[in-house]
C-alpha cells in the first residue's frame, strides 16, 4: 500500500465517514416536528446537539463496519472501492480516527445533554458493534438491527425536549424504517447477485408489500385517531394520507421498475415527484399543526 498525501488521506476519512449518510438524522427532529407546543420553548439547540451527536456516533459506526468487511468488500463489484479494501489508507488510521469520533460524539453529548441520551448513545453503539460483527449474517436480526438505528434516533430527538413518543408514531417509524431497509436489501440482492444472500428477490418483494400495507394503514389510524388528532396534530391530518400514499407508492415505484432502493437519499433528492410528493406533505402537515395551535 502506497503512503497517501495529506490531502487524499482526509478524502479517505470522509469517504469513509459516509456525510451523504447523515441525512438520517432527521429521524432526530420527528418528535419536534409533530410537537407544536415544543416551539415556545428554546430546544432547537439541543436537538442539534442530538443531531450532531448522532452524525459523529454513526460515522464512527461505518467505518467500523468497513473494518470488519475490507476482504468482504475487496470481492464486491462496487464496495471493492472503497478506500480501506483499495487500500488507500491504513486501517490503523482509521481506527484511530473512529476512537475520535466516538470521543467527540460522546463528549458532545454528555456536556450539554441528559445522562438518559449517553445510555441511548450506547444502545446505539452496543446494536451495531453487534450488528458489524456478527449479527448482519443472521436473517432478520439484520433488519431489525439497522431499523432499530431510525427508531433510537427518533427517541434520542424526544429526550431533550421531554416528548413522549406515542404507540402510533412509534409504529409509523418502525414500518417506514424497515420498508427503506428492505428495499435496500432487495436492490443488493438484484444488481450484486451475492454470493450466499440471506434473502431472494421473491421473499424481500412479498415483504416490501406486507410493510406497504401495514405502513399505510398504521399512518391511517395515527392521522385518525381521536386520541392522537385532538390532543396532537388536529383533526385535519387525515388531508395528508393521499400524499402519504402517493409518496410510498413512487418510491416502490422507483425500488421494484427501476432497481433504485440502493440509496433511499440520493434517491429522494434524485426523483423530483418523490421529492414535491415529500416537501408538499411537510408543508401541509405543519400548517395543519399550526393551524390547531394557533
Amino acid at each position: 500500500m502506497t503512503h497517501p498525501t495529506q490531502g487524499k488521506l482526509f478524502y479517505a476519512l470522509w469517504q469513509l465517514a459516509r456525510p451523504h449518510q447523515w441525512t438520517k438524522n432527521i429521524f432526530v427532529l420527528v418528535p419536534l416536528f409533530c410537537t407544536p407546543l415544543a416551539y415556545e420553548h428554546p430546544q432547537w439547540m439541543l436537538v442539534a446537539v442530538v443531531m450532531a451527536s448522532f452524525m459523529l456516533i454513526s460515522s464512527a459506526v461505518y467505518m467500523m463496519n468497513d473494518l470488519c468487511d475490507a476482504d468482504l468488500d475487496r470481492r464486491h463489484p462496487q464496495k471493492k472501492h472503497r478506500p480501506l479494501a483499495a487500500k488507500i489508507i491504513s486501517p490503523s488510521i482509521v481506527l484511530l480516527a473512529m476512537m475520535c469520533l466516538l470521543i467527540a460524539g460522546f463528549s458532545l453529548a454528555a456536556h450539554f445533554l441528559e445522562h438518559s441520551f449517553i445510555l441511548l448513545l450506547l444502545l446505539y453503539l452496543a446494536i451495531n458493534i453487534s450488528y458489524s460483527l456478527f449479527l448482519k449474517r443472521v436473517a432478520i436480526a439484520d433488519l431489525l438491527c439497522v431499523t432499530s438505528g431510525f427508531l433510537l434516533r427518533v427517541y434520542g430527538g424526544a429526550l431533550p425536549i421531554d416528548v413522549t413518543v406515542s404507540v402510533f408514531l412509534f409504529n409509523v417509524i418502525f414500518l417506514l424504517a424497515l420498508f427503506i431497509v428492505l428495499a435496500k436489501r432487495r436492490d443488493d440482492v438484484i444488481k450484486n447477485n451475492d454470493e450466499s444472500p440471506l434473502y431472494s428477490a421473491e421473499m424481500l418483494n412479498h415483504s416490501l408489500t406486507v410493510i406497504l400495507a401495514s405502513l399505510l394503514a398504521g399512518y391511517i389510524v395515527y392521522s385518525t385517531d381521536v386520541r392522537i388528532v385532538n390532543h396532537q396534530v388536529g383533526t385535519q391530518l387525515f388531508m395528508t394520507i393521499p400524499l402519504v400514499v402517493a409518496g410510498v407508492l413512487r418510491y416502490l415505484q422507483c425500488v421494484l421498475m427501476k432497481n433504485e432502493g440502493s440509496d433511499p437519499t440520493s434517491l429522494l433528492f434524485k426523483d423530483r415527484m418523490l421529492l414535491s410528493i415529500t416537501l408538499t406533505w411537510g408543508v401541509l402537515f405543519l400548517a395543519i399543526l399550526h393551524g390547531v395551535t394557533s
